[in-house]
């Protein structure tokens, strides 16, 4: 019956590996101590964003409180991601609060790849 196969699919967004991530951030935010916690939310969105997963990097910084791990952590974030995924990767450059820092994460993310030089 392919109505009852369509109530059990689950959508893209929610394969197994971001619904691991989803799960390690809510774990995450468990922790009561909020340097622990920030660690914890560092580690998964940057294993996040180098699995190409930017919905759980992105929540991840999100949850970020401390502006300078944050930050750190989005601008890593954007270019481990940006092989993968150009716009989750700009997405979470965006989320950068300090703005010399987003403006030099969106500089160097969206440069093109070197290309060989023309002869002349």
């Amino acid at each position: 019956n392919s109505n009852a196969a369509s109530k059990t699919a689950t959508p893209a967004i929610f394969d197994d590996k971001t619904r691991a991530f989803e799960t390690r951030i809510d774990g995450a935010l468990a922790i009561s101590g909020d340097t622990e916690r920030h660690a914890a939310l560092q580690v998964i969105a940057l294993d996040a964003a180098g699995q190409g997963v930017a919905r759980s990097a992105k929540r991840a910084v999100e949850k970020m409180s401390y502006v300078t791990e944050h930050d750190d952590t989005a601008a890593r974030c954007a270019k481990l991601l940006a092989p993968h995924d150009m716009a989750g990767a700009i997405e979470i450059a965006q989320l950068i609060r300090v703005n010399s820092l987003r403006d030099r994460t969106l500089g160097t993310i969206t440069k093109p790849a070197a290309t060989p030089a023309i002869e002349r």
